[in-house]
């Protein structure tokens, strides 16, 4: 969002190498990088999401599943 990758706080997501490569790229690339909640009430036009993993490296989120409203799409491919 507006330039910046955010990651939920590390208290409440599985600590990785996945992450700490992402947060390392990003700080290569001079992209900001930080933590913070995620709310889900902001509008989310513009918004690209992805995840990280071991596995699969990275993967682009396509939409969210709020359980307060429909599914969000994201823009995509992330």
């Amino acid at each position: 969002r507006e330039g910046t990758v955010t990651t939920p706080p590390r208290n409440t997501v599985l600590p990785g190498i996945s992450l700490w490569v992402t947060e390392e790229v990003c700080r290569l690339a001079g992209i900001p990088f930080r933590e913070a909640a995620i709310p889900m009430a902001l509008p989310f036009h513009g918004v690209e999401a992805m995840l990280t993993g071991t596995g699969f490296c990275m993967a682009g989120v396509r939409e969210l599943f709020l359980w307060n409203s429909k599914p969000v799409r994201l823009e995509w491919p992330g």
